[in-house]
């Protein structure tokens, strides 16, 4: 296992192992989203003093990306786990020259651009305000950003190229507003870090809304969640010598459907 995976298990075990073992009710939220894709990369032997559009670099069409969420509710505590996958691939030019490992691509260049993307988070929230039509709650968790980002010239043939797995903790609250038969939701986790010479902020929004459409009103139902989300990452850090930065931002529209047991 790699340092960086030690570091998550190490964060998420003593949520999992706090919540005990008696599960009330569990929510499973498959869902599908159609996400689009901004943001930057940058490259240097030394600091990063350009970043190139990952739009204009040919990562620029919206994405259909599956996912998936777990509710484990005990009243309180609350656990969330959820977990996404994407992959972007196009052909474009760099507004700006990036350099790594030996490899140089000039501003100007034509490039074949590859991105995959997964994004897992846990989180473990406790009521601050319970109630029937308002409830509030706030907790903690961490959320593995993996990224597999390829730029290759046409031209040369060069490829700059970088893969990091980046776990990160965070902070979440959680506010819900019953309507009727519509009920309405935030999730909001994110968190800065600076540790050594790899700094990064996250914030991870997902707001919807719930209609219960079959089975009872507590257990053995399901929903229909129509929901938008929008996950911003901005990291700098080093690998191999060389430094890094990327600005991605993910966001649009999801549709899912909660079973609950």
């Amino acid at each position: 296992m790699t340092p960086s995976l030690r570091c998550c298990a190490g964060t998420l075990l003593p949520l999992l192992l706090t919540t005990g073992c008696a599960i009330p009710q569990l929510d499973v939220t498959p869902r599908y989203g159609q996400l689009s894709l901004e943001g930057s990369f940058g490259a240097d032997a030394g600091d990063v003093t350009a970043t190139a559009s990952l739009e204009d670099a040919g990562l620029d069409d919206d994405e259909g990306i599956p996912g998936l969420r777990a509710d484990l509710k005990f009243g309180s505590p609350h656990l969330v786990l959820s977990a996404g996958r994407a992959s972007w691939s196009g052909t474009g030019t760099v507004d700006a020259t990036l350099n790594a490992g030996g490899m140089t691509i000039p501003a100007g260049a034509t490039v074949d651009s590859d991105l995959d993307l997964d994004l897992y988070s846990g989180l473990l929230l406790w009521d601050v305000f319970p109630g029937k039509t308002v409830e509030v709650a706030i907790g903690f968790g961490a959320t593995v950003f993996d990224f597999d980002l390829a730029m290759a010239d046409q031209g040369s043939g060069m490829e700059i190229s970088s893969a990091e797995t980046l776990p990160v903790p965070v902070l979440a609250a959680n506010v819900g507003v019953q309507l009727g038969g519509i009920e309405l939701a935030a999730l909001v986790s994110g968190f800065s870090l600076s540790l050594d010479d790899n700094e990064g902020r996250f914030v991870d929004a997902d707001v919807f809304a719930r209609w219960h459409v079959l089975g009872g009103k507590n257990h053995v139902r399901s929903s229909l969640i129509l929901g938008w989300r929008q996950v911003d990452l901005d990291v700098e850090y080093e690998d191999g010598g060389d430094a890094f930065e990327a600005e991605v931002t993910l966001s649009g529209p999801y549709l899912g459907l909660e079973i609950t047991l």
